[in-house]
C-alpha cells in the first residue's frame, strides 16, 4: 500500500569490531547506521519514507565493514504511519 512508512534497525557488533549497515530503497542509499569499535557496541538507524506499491526497502551490509551479531540482539522493522 502506498504511503508514509517508518523503518528502524538496531544491531550489535562483535566485540572489538565496528559495524555499518545501510538502509536502501530501490537500490538507492537512504541512511547509514554505525556501531563503534568498543566492547559489544550497538548501533541504530531510523528513517521515514514515502513508498509506492512495488518499492523495496532493505538493509545492506557493506563488504569488509564489521560483523553483525544476530540472535536476539539485532532487529529490523517497518510500519505504515
Amino acid at each position: 500500500m502506498a504511503g508514509l512508512y517508518e523503518f528502524n534497525a538496531s544491531f550489535m557488533t562483535y566485540s572489538g569490531k565496528s559495524l555499518e549497515l545501510n538502509l536502501i530503497k530501490n537500490d538507492e542509499f537512504i541512511v547509514r547506521g554505525h556501531a563503534p569499535r568498543t566492547r559489544a557496541s550497538t548501533g541504530t538507524l531510523n528513517a521515514i519514507l514515502r513508498l509506492q506499491i512495488g518499492d523495496e526497502v532493505y538493509l545492506r551490509h557493506p563488504r569488509d565493514f564489521g560483523s553483525i551479531y544476530g540472535d536476539d540482539y539485532s532487529m529490523f522493522s517497518g510500519h505504515m504511519l
